[in-house]
């Protein structure tokens, strides 16, 4: 399924410095019809390669509120989302979150990281969604079959 199909809407273009500060990311939010929330990296100014795919948003939460990352998380926890695709958009994506306010480091270490404000950015992605008629963001639920999997990238057209 495509992006075109799934009518993702950009909500928020952003950009961020990677986590090693080498580089500058952009990024964009945005949901579907059916308010599912995703993320895609559209740049990096450090020249290496990612993955421009949507990423659902249900699929970071999983990750973000499993009890695997309760003593700490790194960027690799995000490999899956990625699997076979670019190395580097695991840690982008890391970037990301981080500049969103919902991972941060944690206290006195250089790169683990917790969990700091999912709710704070579910609100705040709501609050871009509440002037468009019939959506509505909702914190937590069960992903759709569409937005079970990565959202591809718009191509480009001829």
């Amino acid at each position: 399924m495509t992006s075109e199909s799934l009518n993702v809407r950009v909500l928020k273009n952003g950009t961020c410095p990677t986590l090693s500060g080498r580089g500058n990311l952009k990024y964009e939010i945005g949901a579907d019809e059916a308010s599912n929330v995703a993320i895609r990296l559209t740049g990096n100014s450090g020249g290496g390669f990612f993955n421009g795919d949507w990423v659902a948003f249900d699929d970071v939460s999983k990750i973000l509120l499993s009890p695997y990352v309760q003593k700490g998380l790194s960027s690799t926890a995000f490999v899956p989302i990625y699997r076979g695709k670019s190395m580097n958009s695991p840690s982008f994506l890391a970037a990301v979150l981080k500049a969103e306010g919902v991972i941060r480091l944690q206290e006195g270490k250089t790169r683990q990281y917790e969990v700091a404000d999912l709710e704070g950015f579910l609100a705040s992605v709501s609050s871009h969604t509440s002037s468009i008629p019939g959506t509505a963001v909702a914190p937590r639920g069960k992903a759709s079959p569409a937005t079970k999997k990565a959202i591809p990238a718009k191509k480009a057209k001829a």
